[in-house]
């Protein structure tokens, strides 16, 4: 197996075991989340945020059009471990 085949298929299942679960959402799914709200809100891709959020209980509650309108007036806030 060649090194870029290699990579692929690592990346392949890193990728797979971080989105194993069928409830919430993954630790890499997160960081995607905060590289999107590190943008813009006019250059947001909120289809995408929408696909992360629907698997999410309070979001299921909702339409697209509205998980969507949620998604573009949220603002992401960490707080420090402790």
């Amino acid at each position: 197996m060649n090194s870029q085949k290699f990579q692929e298929t690592k990346e392949t299942c890193v990728y797979n075991f971080l989105n194993a679960t069928d409830e919430g959402i993954s630790i890499h799914e997160v960081e995607l989340i905060k590289e999107e709200y590190k943008k813009p809100a006019e250059s947001r891709n909120y289809e995408f945020l929408s696909t992360i959020a629907e698997r999410l209980k309070f979001f299921q509650n909702f339409t697209k059009p509205t998980r969507i309108y949620l998604l573009k007036l949220a603002k992401i806030q960490e707080y420090p471990a402790n």
